[in-house]
């Protein structure tokens, strides 16, 4: 936050942390830091784990800002990407930044996840028809018309980014912009689960529906 702060001069940052449902590595001693260290903290939890999109809708219901940008609780992308993402939002009057990963991405993660990113990414074109395809990085920025967009997903897991992806392409007075981001030096990614694969399945089904009604 100190460093995002230095190389944005003039702005005022904020953070909500939002738990979802993880008892590994938390403690009240982890909040009590945080808040001392981050005045501007928004912290929030609950006990059972409903997914990535239903606790970043949870952080954006909560949120007074007029910009937001998420990310994953380990910042897997340089701060200058973070700073690009704002940067999209501010100078160029975006309504949602999406970022794009690089081509160096796909050298730093597993084989399986490589396939399924690729993958995704050609389904993105071809059966969505969307002009953004890597839809799922995990780096994206909203104005207040990004974030209304996002609060009406429905999708609690890995898709939720695809959701929100296609609902922006079919508003045509919303601007989206793609944003380049790079991955963090050590940052390790795991591959992505079997059984969470299968159980998207169907919310691709629902989706591919959806955008042909």
């Amino acid at each position: 936050m100190q460093e995002l702060q230095a190389a944005l001069p003039g702005q005022t940052l904020g953070l909500t942390v939002v738990n979802d449902g993880s008892t590994s590595g938390v403690s009240a001693e982890s909040e009590t830091l945080l808040r001392t260290q981050i005045p501007a903290l928004q912290w929030i939890a609950y006990v059972t784990n409903r997914g990535k999109g239903f606790a970043l809708r949870e952080g954006l219901r909560r949120s007074s800002a007029e910009h937001v940008i998420y990310t994953d609780i380990d910042f897997p992308y340089q701060n200058q990407s973070m700073v690009d993402v704002v940067h999209a939002l501010l100078h160029h009057q975006s309504d949602l930044a999406v970022g794009v990963r690089d081509a160096a991405y796909y050298t730093q993660i597993p084989p399986s996840r490589r396939r399924i990113s690729r993958l995704l990414r050609q389904v993105n074109k071809i059966l969505f028809g969307l002009k953004i395809s890597d839809t799922q990085c995990g780096l994206k920025g909203m104005n207040r018309t990004g974030r209304d967009l996002f609060l009406n997903t429905t999708i609690d897991r890995y898709l939720f980014d695809l959701e929100l992806i296609m609902l922006a392409s079919r508003r045509k007075e919303v601007t989206v912009r793609p944003v380049v981001v790079h991955l963090a030096p050590g940052v390790s990614l795991s591959s992505v689960p079997a059984s969470l694969l299968i159980k998207e399945l169907g919310n691709l089904l629902r989706l591919f529906v959806k955008r042909w009604l």
